[in-house]
């Protein structure tokens, strides 16, 4: 349950393991924001491996149930040409949070 005003970090249950000439871009599904609740991504760099992460939280003014399992976004898979540099920040793998301070790469 959600309740108004909350915010959670998501994790999708599947893993991604993105190719070097792949951006993944995480779009919210309208069933999500017709509920009232807003799912905060980005995009995703090539050569990411792992779960994805985001940001959720209540805009609406009544509590919302969520199922464990339910389909928050879809993913949309950009082509690129040219030279790309793979992910190596330190969420590799699905981490949600470091267990000590890191430098930002």
């Amino acid at each position: 349950m959600i309740k108004p005003g909350e915010y959670y970090l998501v994790q999708t249950v599947e893993s991604i393991n993105t190719p070097l000439d792949l951006m993944p871009i995480v779009h919210v599904r309208t069933s999500l924001f017709r509920a009232g609740l807003l799912l905060l991504n980005s995009k995703t760099d090539p050569g990411y491996c792992g779960k994805l992460t985001m940001g959720l939280t209540n805009l609406s003014s009544f509590p919302v149930k969520l199922q464990m399992g339910a389909r928050i976004c879809n993913i949309v898979f950009h082509k690129i040409t040219g030279k790309t540099i793979k992910y190596r920040g330190q969420h590799q793998g699905g981490r949600v949070s470091p267990k000590k301070t890191e430098r930002q790469v």
